[in-house]
């Protein structure tokens, strides 16, 4: 099941802007708010921005995809695959 989140970096950190999933499963379930569109239950989050963000590759799951500007690549291709934790944070 995908998972996906848009972030977004400005001046107070990086903001979590939408979420959406596109079926539940343990843990993954869309919130009362979540709005089905195009195959996705989508919503916003209510979390202040973040000063970082940590992401865990345990191996045991397919790799974070990052995308910029409509180009996604899987993580692996940035980093090497022990590099756990990854940090995100926004460039001051």
């Amino acid at each position: 099941t995908l998972w996906e989140e848009v972030w977004r970096a400005g001046p107070d950190g990086v903001t979590l802007v939408e979420a959406r999933i596109q079926g539940s499963g343990a843990g993954m379930e869309a919130p009362p708010e979540a709005r089905l569109v195009d195959g996705f239950w989508r919503w916003r989050p209510q979390l202040p921005a973040q000063r970082e963000i940590a992401m865990r590759r345990s191996g045991a799951t397919a790799d974070w995809q990052i995308c910029i500007a409509g180009r996604c690549r899987p993580m692996g291709d940035y980093l090497p695959p022990e590099a756990d934790p990854v940090i995100l944070s926004a460039c001051p």
